[in-house]
């Protein structure tokens, strides 16, 4: 009875190094950039004491490109957000976008990159880190990281 038992563990380990199961390169999800329209308003309270309050702010975004390269983003969508990649041969680049009642605004971000071997299956991932914005058209902006490792741009346009 031992002897069955050996032999039948011996043909399923044997079986199993036969079936090669599919590699999943999860680690190899590149970074994004997410903008956020927003208006910053100013409220008052009953008081009459000053409070900064955001909102998240649809527009008719015509396209948002990138310049010096062919990608375009965004044709003719109406949104508070837009995600967009950042370019792995580039340590800068310049986003143009075509806002209905606005026209072109542009956004110039410098970031640093590094790559990173995932596996030999996988091949490099690029890691991006240090994002800083060198010049925006727009009223203000700022930069911030969500949980994902994602940079989220809060891009903030005048209130009417």
């Amino acid at each position: 009875m031992p002897f069955r038992y050996y032999l039948y563990t011996f043909g399923l380990l044997l079986l199993s190094a036969c079936v090669e199961l599919p590699v999943v390169c999860s680690g190899a999800i590149e970074q994004n950039v997410q903008l956020k329209f927003q208006r910053l308003l100013v409220l008052q309270d009953l008081q009459g004491r000053d409070s900064l309050v955001t909102q998240d702010t649809a527009l008719i975004v015509r396209q948002i490109a990138i310049e010096q390269s062919d990608s375009l983003f965004y044709v003719q969508d109406t949104t508070s957000t837009a995600t967009l990649p950042l370019h792995p041969q580039r340590d800068t680049l310049l986003y143009s976008i075509d806002i209905e009642g606005m026209g072109l605004r542009r956004l110039q971000v410098h970031y640093r990159r590094s790559a990173e071997l995932v596996s030999p299956e996988c091949g490099v991932k690029m890691n991006y880190r240090e994002l800083s914005i060198l010049q925006t058209d727009f009223d203000s902006a700022y930069v911030s990281q969500d949980a994902n490792k994602n940079f989220v741009i809060r891009l903030f346009i005048p209130a009417n």
